[in-house]
């Protein structure tokens, strides 16, 4: 071959190795791009996994703390049945201490009445 045609030659064989340079490069960052990504992918899905078994825990905690709950509202509404019961039965004795009382005030009178009727026939005797 001539001298020209060496030349063109190696002027595209230097323009390939540039191109493959290039190109070896680009491939090279796309590797590193893509490496990164997927580490980065992992670390997401690491992360999703703990914060959905985090997720999980809390659900439990809070099933336990809604069973606990429900357990003392349970008790405090027995207990407020039984203290309505109470009332009820405390307001039927108070009803009924009053009826005694008038009952026995009415006794008092009427003992009253017959100590005068007493000691008024001893007078007339």
């Amino acid at each position: 071959w001539g001298q020209e045609e060496q030349r063109v030659l190696a002027s595209i064989s230097a323009h390939v190795d540039a191109r493959f340079r290039v190109w070896n490069a680009s491939i090279s960052t796309m590797a590193v791009n893509l490496q990164g990504l997927t580490h980065r992918r992992s670390g997401a899905r690491r992360v999703e996994a703990e914060s959905k078994q985090a997720q999980e825990e809390e659900i439990e905690r809070l099933k336990g703390v809604n069973k606990e709950l429900s357990r003392k509202l349970g008790t405090a509404l027995d207990a407020k049945i039984q203290l309505k019961t109470v009332h009820k039965e405390n307001a039927g004795l108070v009803e009924e201490a009053g009826s005694l009382r008038r009952r026995v005030k009415s006794l008092e009178q009427e003992q009253r009445a017959a100590k005068g009727k007493v000691a008024e026939a001893e007078t007339l005797k």
